[in-house]
């Protein structure tokens, strides 16, 4: 690999074997002196491009952590929301399976959330198109009605709670669409 002094010795038509004459010498400095410049210059530069670089990446980084404990009292605002609320209220993602389930849903399914979480919690549903009349709606249509984003309103559906009871309910499926995709879909029950 050829060095920065093999290339000035080159330009001046030097050779490791013959030796300088005053002339050839000082434009040897001059040259040796005006790398040495460009490479102080550069230096400073990126020196002063880090500088600048790290203090973008602090306060980026700054700017994060409060955008996150923003984020952080926003949820557990809404948990208090959702815990707070008179109805059931769970959150399934885009196959039906739950994700999330409010202490009242709890109670109207008789399960702990975390028991339910990932199951398909339309299973325990008997949910019908208008007011309850008519046969109800299979699984299988239900989860294509949720792919479609189609929501769903029951006044009269039937709920096989996890301990035994059926329990008549009030039900609102309403799928939410991110990207032209089923995202999620909350569910509000209430019994009746």
């Amino acid at each position: 690999m050829e060095t920065i002094l093999d290339r000035q010795l080159r330009r001046l038509g030097l050779d490791a074997v013959t030796l300088p004459d005053a002339a050839q010498w000082r434009a040897l400095l001059e040259r040796v002196r005006h790398t040495y410049g460009d490479f102080d210059r550069d230096r400073y530069t990126l020196a002063r491009s880090l500088e600048r670089m790290s203090s973008e990446m602090l306060a980026l980084n700054d700017e994060l952590r409060g955008a996150s404990a923003r984020q952080q009292v926003e949820q557990e605002r809404l948990r208090a929301v959702i815990s707070a609320l008179g109805d059931g209220l769970g959150a399934l993602d885009a196959d039906g399976r739950l994700v999330l389930l409010n202490v009242v849903g709890e109670r109207l399914v008789g399960a702990e959330a975390s028991d339910l979480v990932g199951k398909r919690l339309l299973e325990r549903f008997e949910l019908h198109d208008g007011q309850g009349r008519g046969g109800a709606i299979e699984h299988g249509n239900l989860l294509a009605r949720l792919a479609r984003a189609e929501a769903l309103r029951d006044e009269g559906g039937l709920l096989h709670a996890v301990d035994g009871r059926v329990v008549p309910v009030r039900v609102v499926l309403n799928p939410v669409v991110q990207r032209g995709t089923v995202a999620w879909a909350p569910c509000c029950c209430s019994a009746t």
